[in-house]
Formats: C-alpha cells, sequence, structure tokens
C-alpha cells in the first residue's frame, strides 16, 4: 500500500502542466517509491557504461562549446548510415562547421571502398549563399544546398534573420523573418 506522501506527490505529477513541472514532480515521485537509485550508479554490466560516460562528457562539452561539427561527428552510427546509403541530408552548418562533419563523411565512405560518384551531399548552409560560400562547400564535396524556412524558429542553430525572443505563431515575425533573410541572405547573391 502506498504511503499518503506518495498518493499526494502522485497526485502532484498527474496534475503537472507543463514539462518541467511534470519532472520536476516526477523525480521527487521515483525518490519516495525507491526507484531512483540506479541513478547513483552507472556502473552495468549490461551496456558500455565507461564509453557511454565519456561520450556524455564529450557531447556536453562541444554543446556548450556551440561546436556543432565535433557533434555531429561524434554520432557514427548517423554518418554510417550515409556513408552506406545513397547521401546525406545535413543539418545547418556553416562553412567551418561543416568541415570537419564533410571531412567524417567521406573518409569513412572512402574507407569503406565506395564510390563518391551519385554519393549526394546536401546542407542547408546557415550562411549567405555568395559564390565563393558554394565554391567552397563544393570543393568540400557538397552537391546541394537548402534554406531553412527563414520564418521559424531552428532547433540547430541561431539564425540571425529569426529573432529567438519572437512569437512564431505570429505572422508579423514570419514577415519580419523573411525581410531580414532577403536582405542579409538573397540581396548578396
Amino acid at each position: 500500500m502506498k504511503s499518503r506522501k506518495t498518493v499526494a506527490q502522485q497526485k502532484l505529477v498527474d496534475q503537472a502542466t507543463d514539462y518541467s513541472t511534470w519532472r520536476a514532480q516526477s523525480m521527487v515521485l521515483d525518490t519516495l517509491e525507491g526507484l531512483d537509485g540506479w541513478k547513483n550508479n552507472p556502473v552495468s554490466r549490461n551496456y558500455q557504461h565507461k564509453l557511454i560516460q565519456q561520450r556524455l562528457i564529450n557531447l556536453r562539452a562541444w554543446r556548450k562549446a556551440g561546436d556543432m561539427g565535433l557533434l555531429l561527428c561524434a554520432v557514427p552510427a548517423a554518418l554510417g548510415r550515409a556513408v552506406r546509403n545513397d547521401g546525406w541530408l545535413g543539418l545547418p552548418l556553416d562553412r567551418a562547421g561543416a568541415a570537419p562533419v564533410l571531412g567524417a563523411l567521406l573518409q569513412q565512405r572512402d574507407a569503406a571502398g565506395l564510390s563518391r560518384e551519385h554519393f549526394a551531399i546536401n546542407i542547408a548552409l546557415t550562411e549567405a549563399h555568395e559564390p565563393q560560400a558554394i565554391a567552397d562547400v563544393a570543393a568540400m564535396g557538397v552537391t546541394g544546398l537548402m534554406i531553412m524556412s527563414p520564418w521559424l524558429p531552428n532547433p540547430f542553430f541561431a539564425a540571425p534573420w529569426y529573432r529567438a525572443d519572437a512569437d512564431p505563431a505570429r505572422l508579423e515575425t514570419k514577415r519580419e523573418a523573411i525581410m531580414r533573410f532577403a536582405d542579409q541572405v538573397l540581396a548578396r547573391r
């Protein structure tokens, strides 16, 4: 039988109206029910705990540093799938961020003995698509460029044309972002 405190805590979990409240209340409930002991001991024979810990440390450091290139290279499974198939649809990157990712991608493709012919690499370049920028990414192996919707918030990078504090549901926000995008990216061509 559950204690009154546990039942009361479960009600708080059930009544949560947002994720952060639900998470906080659920963590308290886990402690009350004794279901959080595993969190204090990462060692397990069921998985490679040392490897996971090191990857978490690296991912957190690269994320804090804003190094999207290293973050993408750190996911060998994703690059491996692209290498074995017919191309890669990359995340939004600038030239500096794209270089290590594309280098790793093509190196893995070469190491697998697979031809680069008919291997498509598309990225959403996060800077103006000026002739030099296009030439630079083409030299890195990029075969196609994409444009992220300038009127939508972007989970991958802070777009200079989209105000982070703007309400994406408002038509005016979308119009302003499109105008900034036109001024900063399209007008430079």
